[in-house]
C-alpha cells in the first residue's frame, strides 16, 4: 500500500459505495454467499458445487445486493484444491516457473469466483489483490477459465502459467463440474507485488483502488491475522 499512498494527495477520489466482507464458515452471511456461488456455477456450467473455500470475499452494493464473490485458502492452512492437478506441490511448481525460491506460507489460492457482471468480478479482484499484498502474501494461484484470463489481462497483469487443469485428476473426473472443463481452464500463479505494480501503473485502476482504500486496509488487517494464524498452526 505504500505506493498507493503516493497518490492520495494528488487525486481527489470519492469513497467507494461498495461493501466488502471477509466471511468465515461460522458467519451466517457465508452460507448466503455460498448459495450465490452455487447458483452462478449452476447457471453458467450446470455445475454442482458441493464445497467452497474456507474464506469468502464478497462485494455488495449498500443495499446488500451481491455483485461478486470469491474464495480464499492459504497454502499453509491445508492442501489447495488446484494441487490435485499438479504432479508436485504448489510451492515447487511456482518456484520452477518463477526460477526463485517460494515458501508455501507465502501462497494463497483464489477460487469460486462468481459474478453476474464483469464489472463486479474485476473490482473485487482489484480489491483482493491489494489487500493480499498488504497482508503479506507473496503469491496468488488460481484455476482460470478464458474469461478469468481476460479479466486479469485487462488489469495489465500477466501471471505464470502452470499447465492445464485436467478433470481426470479429480475424484469424480470432473462430472460435478458440468461444462466447466470444456472451457479448458489453466493453472495460473502470480506475484502479488508484480500485480500491484501493474494495477498502480493504470491511472483509472489506481483511482478505483484509492476509492476502496478503507475496504482494502480493513481486509488487509483481517487477512494478515489469518496468514499469521495459519502459519502458526492455529
Amino acid at each position: 500500500m505504500h505506493r498507493l499512498n503516493d497518490f492520495i494527495n494528488d487525486l481527489n477520489v470519492a469513497p467507494s459505495h461498495y461493501r466488502v466482507s471477509l466471511l468465515r464458515r461460522d458467519d451466517d452471511e457465508f452460507h448466503r454467499q455460498q448459495g450465490y456461488i452455487r447458483d452462478i456455477y449452476q447457471h453458467c456450467y450446470q455445475a454442482t458445487i458441493t464445497q467452497c473455500m474456507p474464506l469468502l470475499l464478497s462485494l455488495q452494493e449498500r443495499n446488500f445486493a451481491s455483485q461478486a464473490v470469491l474464495g480464499l485458502r492459504s497454502a499453509a492452512d491445508q492442501p489447495l484444491f488446484l494441487e490435485q492437478y499438479l504432479d508436485t506441490s504448489i510451492e515447487s511448481a511456482i518456484a520452477a516457473a518463477a526460477t526463485m525460491p517460494v515458501l508455501r506460507e507465502q501462497i494463497i489460492e483464489i477460487g469460486n469466483l462468481a459474478a453476474q457482471r464483469r464489472i463486479g468480478s474485476q473490482r473485487l479482484f482489484m480489491i483482493m489483490t491489494a489487500a493480499l499484498a498488504t497482508a503479506g502474501f507473496n503469491w496468488m494461484t488460481f484455476t482460470a477459465t478464458p474469461q478469468v484470463i481476460k479479466l486479469v489481462a485487462r488489469l495489465g497483469f500477466t501471471p505464470l502459467d502452470l499447465g492445464v487443469a485436467d478433470p481426470s485428476r479429480l475424484a469424480d473426473k470432473g462430472r460435478s463440474w458440468g461444462s466447466y472443463f470444456a472451457t479448458a481452464p489453466r493453472l495460473q500463479a502470480g506475484s502479488l507485488s508484480e500485480a500491484m505494480t501493474a494495477l498502480i501503473a493504470n491511472p483509472q485502476v489506481a483511482a478505483q483502488l484509492l476509492a476502496e482504500r478503507s475496504n482494502i486496509e480493513r481486509l488487509a488487517t483481517e487477512l494478515e491475522r489469518y496468514r499469521l494464524n495459519v502459519s502458526r498452526g492455529r
